[in-house]
């Protein structure tokens, strides 16, 4: 069985991929400028190759889920309740195991704020609660700054607020926004346990 810290390696791998994409198609523009669903898609191209490859029990990867099509397919008879905005909102990535059930589960969203993870956290947990089949699940955040320690800062800033677990740091180095301005583009991966604290 592949573990978290494997999970979340192949995860900013497959981000620094989407990044070293963009900045070939756009001639040095950051990640942090693309569109989110951009990053979506080539992280679950990596993914799907790499656990093609090495692992024996994973079987699917889908995009845009419903929490509650997740919660069906888990076959769990206790009615899970939801808010509007949890219920509305969709997951990334979805990995499935061999027996067709859900497995873990992968946000990819941009830093918009110290709280800026905390929804998806909780979703994440609301899920935990009518899919017992999943075992974590991943949040990985592309930010930028001047200066590498700020983005350390704002990570740890993150990973407080969140109660979640940093698993993982890429520097995604030599890019520029779309203004040309040169910054430091780095993506971190955080786990979200079972068990955990709720933000």
């Amino acid at each position: 069985m592949i573990s978290k810290k494997e999970i979340a390696a192949i995860c900013l791998n497959g981000v620094a991929a989407a990044a070293k994409k963009y900045k070939k198609w756009s001639g040095g523009v950051s990640l942090r400028s693309a569109p989110e669903n951009f990053t979506h898609i080539i992280l679950a191209e990596y993914l799907a190759n790499k656990l093609g490859k090495n692992c024996t029990w994973s079987k699917l990867i889908t995009l845009e889920e419903k929490p509650k099509d997740l919660i069906q397919a888990s076959g769990c008879p206790i009615k899970i309740k939801m808010s509007r905005r949890i219920e509305r909102g969709r997951i990334d990535i979805s990995v499935w195991d061999k027996k067709e059930m859900p497995w873990l589960i992968i946000e990819v969203k941009r830093h918009s704020g110290h709280k800026s993870i905390n929804d998806d956290v909780k979703r994440i947990r609301t899920l935990f609660k009518g899919c017992p089949s999943i075992k974590a699940g991943f949040i990985v955040v592309v930010t930028q700054a001047n200066e590498a320690e700020t983005l350390r800062k704002r990570f740890g800033m993150m990973a407080k607020e969140s109660k979640t677990k940093k698993e993982g740091i890429s520097f995604l180095n030599g890019m520029t926004t779309k203004k040309g301005i040169a910054r430091q583009t780095c993506a971190m991966c955080f786990v979200v346990n079972r068990g955990e604290n709720t933000p």
